[in-house]
């Protein structure tokens, strides 16, 4: 299993659609797989009330509908009988799967990327800036729902994006994707954050060349990276920045609200809790919540004091120019 995508095959095949032939039987198709999980699902449906818990689950059904409608604008197949269909998601409990097939002529430029192969010349770097558009378009779109849920309901997520073989319909995601996509988020993770591959380190840098000001890169804006040690093991990876601006209209109650609210949240979890492996999660969240103010340029005042906190000092988040 690895974190990259995977040369498309040079044997044409006749499709009917991303994950079927000709003939209707599956095919495994290189797709962008996203799997998540809201955590401390268990404390919550403990304390929760019923009412409480029931609108939780109708804003989770709400925003993940909407997240793969919005993406079925990003997706689609070219040429041939290709027929485009919408992004496929798997709801369980707290848990979501997406898959997004890949556009055929994003694959090769992608595992070039990812591999460190991209062919020299402006044509190769316009094609992969225009592939990490499309993907960044998808993440972008999955940050604004995630907010959403943060926001709403004071939930926090782990998850992992990758790029990789699987079949999908209304009912199945399975594949090697997924597969590497929950085991980055299982054992990869490990804080509050969606993951997204390594090689993103090297996409920002290539992506940062096409503007002047490498802050209007759609990756800084929505990307972050991270080293931190967690017990023994040390970590270190791209993540979604959930807690950017998602649009400038948005920028007053962004700033009055949602960070603001953020902020008591994370305190109010590292005041209440004693376990010690749930705190460093919430002392992860809170060096987060300050780099996103800082980096923003906001009012000290929604910084989180962390003076005190010994094991927040070795944890790192930063903007992926200083990643590179």
């Amino acid at each position: 299993m690895t974190d990259q995508p995977t040369a498309v095959s040079e044997e044409p095949m006749t499709v009917a659609d991303a994950y079927h032939d000709a003939n209707g039987q599956p095919i495994m198709a290189e797709s962008i797989v996203i799997y998540i999980d809201a955590l401390a699902t268990k404390v919550y449906w403990e304390q929760e009330s019923d009412p409480t818990k029931l609108e939780f689950v109708r804003d989770w059904v709400r925003q993940f509908n909407e997240f793969r409608e919005n993406l079925a604008l990003y997706r689609g197949l070219n040429g041939g009988a290709a027929t485009p269909q919408s992004p496929m998601a798997v709801t369980f409990t707290d848990n979501v799967a997406v898959t997004i097939p890949l556009p055929p002529e994003h694959i090769a430029i992608l595992t070039a990327l990812a591999e460190h192969k991209l062919p020299a010349g402006l044509e190769a770097a316009n094609q992969a800036h225009e592939a990490l558009n499309w993907l960044m378009d998808m993440v972008f779109t999955l940050q604004i729902h995630i907010l959403r849920l943060v926001w709403g309901h004071s939930r926090l997520f782990r998850g992992a994006v990758r790029v990789g073989p699987v079949y999908a319909d209304d009912w199945t995601i399975i594949g090697d994707g997924l597969i590497d996509a929950v085991m980055g988020e299982e054992k990869g993770t490990v804080v509050p954050a969606i993951q997204l591959p390594e090689w993103m380190v090297q996409a920002y840098e290539l992506d940062a060349s096409f503007y002047k000001d490498h802050t209007d890169s759609s990756l800084y804006q929505t990307l972050g990276h991270t080293k931190f040690t967690a017990g023994e093991v040390d970590y270190s990876f791209v993540f979604l920045n959930y807690l950017t601006c998602p649009d400038h209209a948005e920028y007053a109650l962004w700033r009055d609200e949602v960070i603001p609210a953020h902020k008591d949240m994370v305190i109010k979890g590292l005041d209440t809790t004693n376990d010690s492996h749930v705190r460093f999660k919430f002392l992860w969240t809170a060096v987060y919540h300050n780099w996103v103010v800082a980096d923003n340029g906001l009012e000290e005042s929604l910084q989180i004091d962390l003076e005190d906190e010994l094991a927040a000092r070795s944890i790192v988040v930063q903007s992926l120019d200083k990643a590179t």
